[in-house]
């Protein structure tokens, strides 16, 4: 599993465009990006918001481009030269059965549940690890707007980015379930 420290920022607040739920308030938009987005603490290779947004600076763009690490999609802040909003391109099915994690029932209007809690330490349901790259959890966690899934990468690359001291990286093993 893959963690960026606190950059100390919102994506989703003040953002007068972002479509919610009417019943719930989650934003409706998957990869909504806040054109006013201010990042607050800019030290960092990799970092999250407050409301589950990870932050990649160029640097770890860069470095992961030159080295050819699938599964990862850059998009560009607006606000912010120099920053992207990572996301995985890619899923891996998340044991919430194993892991006894806690889902509250599904919003009416969007279908979503208002929370997801227990996600560590994470039961994959994988037969192997993982293998070239960037994934994320089918099954986001949090609560409200805050929901996010888990980012993860394969152990060899993640074991050559703690070697490259990417400012804010944070790495911990997932376990498979069964």
């Amino acid at each position: 599993m893959l963690w960026g420290r606190d950059n100390d920022s919102y994506m989703f607040r003040d953002a007068p465009d972002l479509r919610r739920c009417v019943t719930c308030g989650d934003p409706l938009e998957a990869h909504y990006i806040n054109p006013g987005f201010v990042l607050r603490r800019r030290q960092y290779d990799i970092s999250a918001t407050y409301d589950g947004v990870v932050i990649a600076s160029h640097r770890l763009r860069e470095w992961t481009l030159r080295h050819k690490v699938e599964g990862a999609e850059w998009t560009p802040l607006p606000s912010e030269r120099d920053f992207f909003v990572l996301t995985a391109t890619r899923a891996v099915a998340f044991d919430a059965k194993a892991r006894r994690t806690r889902i509250s029932p599904p919003c009416p209007s969007c279908g979503r549940p208002h929370s997801v809690a227990g996600a560590a330490p994470a039961l994959l349901q994988v037969s192997g690890p993982l293998l070239g790259g960037f994934y994320r959890t089918d099954l986001e966690f949090g609560s409200g707007v805050e929901k996010h899934p888990l980012l993860m990468i394969d152990l060899t690359t993640g074991e050559k980015l703690l070697r490259e001291r990417m400012a804010g990286l944070e790495v911990e093993r997932a376990c498979t379930a069964g």
